[in-house]
């Protein structure tokens, strides 16, 4: 009887234990009782929900077949997101938060206008700089959404990006364009009053100059020229016929 006794209750452990096993599997294989259905973003201002979570939802995840850390390497090949991190929370949610590259000034490109981020970084593409600085004439062949402009010519790129800072927070001035052309940072004043910073070495110091000359000729009257601080020396204003 004691055999007897002993046959029955391990079989039925095993049964038991069957039937929770295939009951698992099932609800593993089967139903969508792992498959994420929950996707929250915090940290993005610019960027829609549906966005990301329609470029990381790209297929049907399952919770146990999901890698945080490749959705996390994939999150960041975003070309308009810094950073990010990625969590898995059980049984069917992921958790994202990231870090949006900001766009700072616009440059053309061809018929279009890249947006480009404080680490040259091409944020976006647009037909429309809208409020971004824009600077023109900058030449190079070819770009990449989301990676860095690496160019022999990038540093005037960076000392043209850094005029166009100096020239935001300088009231006596209202974003007038700035162009390279030949190697030169030209800042438009006015259609008779140009600028040159040369390679924009020493670029604030250099804006400086340019804003002491600028302020002087305001107040006597002069209007048109060259307002050359392309090198270290004396600044000042020329006729165009003599620059």
């Amino acid at each position: 009887m004691k055999k007897k006794g002993r046959f029955l209750r391990n079989f039925i452990i095993l049964f038991l234990l069957g039937v929770i096993g295939y009951s698992g599997y099932y609800v593993y294989n089967d139903t969508d009782v792992f498959i994420i259905k929950d996707v929250s973003v915090a940290g993005n201002l610019r960027i829609a929900d549906e966005d990301i979570i329609s470029y990381l939802l790209d297929s049907e995840l399952h919770y146990f077949e999901t890698n945080a850390y490749d959705l996390n390497e994939k999150l960041e090949r975003y070309p308009r997101v810094k950073d990010g991190m990625v969590k898995k929370v059980f049984p069917d949610r992921i958790e994202v938060t990231l870090t949006e590259r900001i766009p700072v000034i616009a440059v053309n490109y061809s018929e279009q206008y890249l947006l480009i981020d404080d680490e040259f970084v091409v944020v976006d593409v647009t037909n429309d700089p809208g409020d971004y600085y824009l600077i023109e004439g900058y030449k190079f062949e070819s770009y990449y959404l989301g990676i860095e402009i690496k160019h022999d010519e990038r540093l005037i790129l960076e000392r043209a990006m850094d005029l166009a800072f100096l020239v935001m927070n300088y009231s006596e001035l209202d974003r007038p364009p700035i162009r390279i052309k030949d190697n030169h940072i030209l800042l438009y004043i006015s259609e008779k009053l140009i600028a040159d910073f040369g390679d924009g070495d020493n670029i604030e110091e250099r804006f400086n100059s340019m804003a002491l000359v600028y302020e002087a000729a305001l107040e006597n009257g002069l209007e048109s020229g060259i307002i050359n601080v392309s090198h270290d020396g004396y600044p000042g204003i020329k006729p165009f016929k003599e620059y």
